[in-house]
């Protein structure tokens, strides 16, 4: 009898004096007395031991199934794992980081030692109408000892938590559970992580992207993400949840909701499929993916040291009869070595837009953090303000030299406040002299934002940041505030509304 495949035990009660014995019967050695025998369901806790092995003396497992045919080998020994359990991994994947070796690990894991749950069938002339011949899936596992243990895998069992099993060279038919079995029946592609970088468990161990670059072939420009170290401090100018400022094609604050995806979404990021595995450059460039002419890039620079580029082909469409037709990319992650296919839905970087995550608010900065706001414009005097302080109770501000009511001051800057911009523009060069111009400077000496607005039309002005066209606002605010400048050093109130 094979050590390896105990087969069909049965307990036996001898009543002359003994107590009991086990008899192990063999696998293969039976012969067939009928067509086709069915043996009854045993109501004795001896199990039927199909294999008695240990998952660490596996040392490879041949798989063949629909898919196609596999081995898995041991990569390390449980006494060089750290863990104390043997390691396992699919050939010709190991140097794949994305190689889920905890799933590869059940294959040796589940059946290196199993029992059968019900005898089904002795001397079955006819497996294939329990799925064994041909097998939905059949394996050869090889031992330490030189040792093999070879099986098939049929259908799984009607209604019922168990597949039908069989020794490969006996025609005994047995059941195992499913879920012992189920991975014996997936493709080798399967056992590949569809993540492309993990999430942590903790947000705070997330890296910071330092810099995110979008590079598209319909796009004449970058979009450029920069992370702003200010936003760590309180006194940071743009005073908005958004860590990140955008710097390309024009500089502007983000919108923390719209536009967490880009900065933060390759982390998790989770395929829809894999299309191919180690690809050559010509796999590359066949999928749109070459590393010169792909559709798009998106270039993320990590404070931990990490570069992660990611690839992006063009888009194209699949017809889904439950959900319509669906938009794919493939993509590929530059040092993980596989091609993937992902919704376009799930890749924020292959149609975001600047107009998408830019912020509409001008200015951010809270009151108190203000050092200096000057206030230039046609017909009226220019307001020099200068404050210092930290909040509300000590903070102080002058105007041309002399101190001012700091209420007064915090209400015309909320006014100023209220400057949003209603489309971003690329490209445009304002013409003539600016209607009106601000200059913003914090009491720490960090970034100065200088804000000009230029008339576009008879309802319009095209807003520059820093000499950079970036927006456009309504003609009627410019002229409220230009009302709102003469109303300063009066008791009227200031206008909040224009149209």
């Amino acid at each position: 009898m094979n050590k390896k495949v105990v087969g069909l035990l049965c307990g036996v009660v001898v009543v002359a004096g003994l107590s009991g014995a086990l008899i192990a019967l063999n696998r293969t050695s039976g012969t067939e007395t009928s067509s086709s025998s069915t043996a009854e369901s045993s109501d004795s806790a001896i199990a039927t031991v199909l294999s008695n092995q240990k998952a660490a003396d596996v040392l490879s497992i041949a798989v063949t199934n629909a898919s196609g045919s596999f081995e898995v080998v041991r990569t390390k020994t449980a006494a060089d794992a750290s863990d104390g359990n043997a390691v396992f991994n699919i050939s010709g994947f190991e140097d794949l980081s994305c190689a889920d070796t905890s799933m590869i690990g059940t294959l040796a894991n589940n059946l290196a030692t199993v029992n059968a749950t019900d005898t089904v069938a002795e001397h079955c002339e006819d497996l294939s109408k329990y799925g064994l011949e041909p097998a939905v899936a059949s394996a050869v596992m090889t031992f330490a000892d030189g040792s093999t243990f070879s099986f098939r895998i049929g259908n799984a069992v009607s209604g019922g938590e168990d597949t039908y099993f069989a020794v490969e060279g006996s025609d005994t038919v047995y059941t195992v559970q499913t879920a012992s079995l189920a991975n014996y029946q997936k493709a080798e592609t399967d056992f590949l992580s569809k993540t492309l970088v993990t999430k942590p468990a903790d947000d705070n161990d997330t890296p910071i992207a330092e810099t995110i670059s979008i590079e598209r072939q319909d796009l004449d420009y970058q979009i450029v993400l920069q992370y702003d170290k200010s936003s760590e401090e309180k006194d940071s100018l743009g005073g908005t949840a958004s860590t990140h400022t955008m710097v390309e094609p024009v500089a502007a604050y983000l919108s923390s909701e719209r536009s967490k995806d880009v900065i933060s979404g390759l982390y998790g990021l989770t395929a829809t499929s894999i299309k191919q595995v180690h690809p050559t450059d010509s796999d590359l460039e066949e999928a749109g993916l070459g590393e010169s002419d792909c559709f798009g890039k998106m270039t993320m620079q990590c404070d931990n040291g990490t570069t992660y580029v990611l690839r992006m082909g063009p888009r194209y469409t699949q017809d889904d009869p439950d959900a319509g037709t669906i938009a794919y990319h493939d993509i590929y992650l530059e040092g993980l070595d596989v091609i993937y296919s992902i919704q376009e839905e799930k890749l924020p970087w292959s149609t975001v837009q600047p107009t998408d995550i830019a912020s509409k608010l001008i200015f951010t900065t809270y009151v108190w953090d203000i050092g200096e706001l000057k206030v230039e414009a046609n017909g009226a005097e220019t307001m020099d303000f200068v404050g210092s302080g930290t909040d509300k109770d000590n903070y102080q501000v002058t105007l041309n030299g002399t101190a001012c009511d700091r209420e007064r001051f915090r209400l015309f800057y909320s006014f100023i406040l209220n400057a949003s911009a209603e489309q971003v523009v690329l490209n445009e060069t304002a013409q003539g002299n600016p209607l009106a111009t601000i200059t913003l400077k914090l009491q720490n000496g960090g970034a100065e934002r200088v804000v000009s607005f230029y008339q576009k039309d008879d309802f319009t002005c095209l807003i520059s940041i820093n000499g950079e066209s970036a927006y456009t606002c309504r003609l009627s605010f410019v002229q409220t505030m230009i009302q709102n400048m003469k109303r300063f050093s009066t008791d009227e109130e200031f206008v909040t509304s224009w149209s």
